[in-house]
């Protein structure tokens, strides 16, 4: 579904032009909301509609060979990436990104749910198997990704579970942490700390607005590797972007060790970034600067 936090109106009739739509939902009141009156409804659990839609699909059409458009897809999704090399301190979030693709490997879950660090890891993620990315969807409930990582990782018990977490997040459901103490569920959570409701802010951004989304009070607001510590649990803050792989590693080691879960907190510009998102598909604001791009027409 579209959707803005950009603080001005979605621009729909893009969104709709030459499109047709297939709604697939359990709920029927939500069919139709928020996209067009061309849509074709189907009201079902997703799993049985898409192997129906699957099947139909196969018996309409002829076999064909995929055609150099998807060999082209594939080409510039290995090629086209943001800029992740950033060296600025305070760090910039794509920087935490890339050296967590580096560092964990492909046993890794990664699991993490709205806002600012879910545009990121979105953008960024490089999940290597099936089921391995773990997110929310919809909106997302803040604290979501500590329970959905302790059910995750109860049935083997490694720390092959990586959480993405944010402040506010963290604080919402941070008591589950002492749950996963208390049965020894290892499981590394990063945090990215910008000290702001990032993308809350980012709505407020069109009506020039700045309200209630600050998290920093005093010398730096809540002290989250003291608060993890508070449950017995090890933490680790890193404010250098040299730091970040070092730190990650020594988390997964710890986590395996203690048989707890262990947080890295990553100090990142306060207030910032701002998603890359527009009020449009063809009006995508970047806020970071990106590699000079060739545009593409499909053909």
């Amino acid at each position: 579904m579209p959707g803005s936090v950009t603080g001005t109106p979605v621009d729909l009739e893009t969104y709709r032009r030459g499109r047709k739509f297939i709604h697939v939902d359990i709920e029927p009141t939500q069919i139709g909301k928020g996209v067009s009156s061309r849509t074709w409804a189907i009201v079902g659990h997703a799993k049985p509609t898409l192997a129906a839609l699957d099947a139909y699909a196969r018996h309409s059409t002829s076999q064909r060979n995929p055609g150099t458009w998807t060999e082209r897809v594939s080409e510039l999704r290995s090629t086209l990436l943001r800029r992740d090399d950033f060296d600025d301190v305070p760090i910039k979030p794509p920087r935490v990104y890339r050296e967590i693709n580096e560092v964990f490997g492909p046993d890794t879950t990664f699991v993490t749910r709205s806002g600012s660090t879910r545009s990121g890891r979105a953008s960024s993620s490089r999940p290597f198997r099936p089921r391995h990315y773990l997110v929310c969807g919809q909106a997302g409930p803040l604290g979501w990704e500590i329970p959905a990582a302790i059910g995750s990782s109860a049935p083997t018990r490694t720390s092959r579970w990586w959480p993405s977490s944010v402040d506010y997040s963290f604080q919402f459901l941070m008591e589950e942490i002492a749950v996963a103490a208390q049965y020894q569920i290892p499981f590394v959570i990063v945090m990215v700390n910008n000290e702001y409701l990032g993308l809350i802010r980012q709505a407020e951004l069109g009506y020039d607005m700045n309200y209630a989304v600050d998290l920093h009070y005093g010398e730096g607001g809540i002290d989250h590797v003291q608060a993890h510590g508070g449950v017995r649990c090890p933490a680790r803050r890193v404010e250098q972007p040299g730091e970040i792989a070092d730190a990650l590693r020594w988390a997964t080691l710890e986590a395996e060790a203690a048989q707890l879960p262990v947080l890295v907190e990553i100090m990142v510009r306060s207030g910032r970034p701002n998603a890359a998102m527009g009020p449009s598909l063809n009006n995508i604001k970047e806020f970071e600067p990106v590699p000079d791009l060739v545009p593409v027409e499909a053909p």
